[in-house]
């Protein structure tokens, strides 16, 4: 695995649109199957979607990709497991409400040291240090929106 913080240094999204295409990237240079001066997903105009559209990229590079969605305290345990594993699940994160659309945003959970975190490729940043603060805004997600009380999450395995 790559240290993550040189690797949030060096990584970036390109578009606004591309903030999945971005997790997937980083993700993969994680893992040391990309690049980090790569962004085969973000430099193709057909990556232009949201979500967890990449499958075909996570075959390409030896995963296969799991879409579920957990209550915040299940997330976070299947997120701690993942970490604790060597894997790093994607998670979308609300970033806005408007009055006609609901913004989200696709993060990378990282371990931080016996903790979980957050980082965000787009602002190259941690946006959370510690377990309590990755459910604490997993929580807040998960109430902000009626009806969508649950996180979702893209967990991977070997192929």
């Amino acid at each position: 695995m790559k240290d993550i913080p040189s690797l949030l240094k060096v990584h970036r999204q390109l578009h606004d649109w591309s903030c999945s295409a971005s997790a997937h990237e980083f993700i993969a240079k994680l893992h040391g199957k990309l690049n980090d001066s790569d962004f085969p997903l973000q430099n193709d105009p057909t990556s232009q979607r949201g979500g967890f559209q990449f499958e075909a990229f996570l075959n390409g590079i030896g995963f296969t990709g799991c879409d579920d969605h957990f209550l915040p305290p299940d997330a976070l345990h299947m997120i701690a497991r993942e970490t604790s594993d060597g894997r790093f699940p994607l998670v979308s994160i609300l970033t806005g409400l408007g009055t006609a659309a609901t913004y989200w945003h696709i993060v990378v959970a990282v371990p931080s040291g016996a903790e979980v975190a957050l980082v965000d490729p787009a602002k190259q940043a941690y946006i959370t240090s510690t377990t309590a603060e990755t459910l604490r805004l997993l929580r807040n997600v998960a109430i902000a929106v009626p009806g969508r009380d649950k996180i979702h999450l893209l967990t991977y395995r070997d192929r």
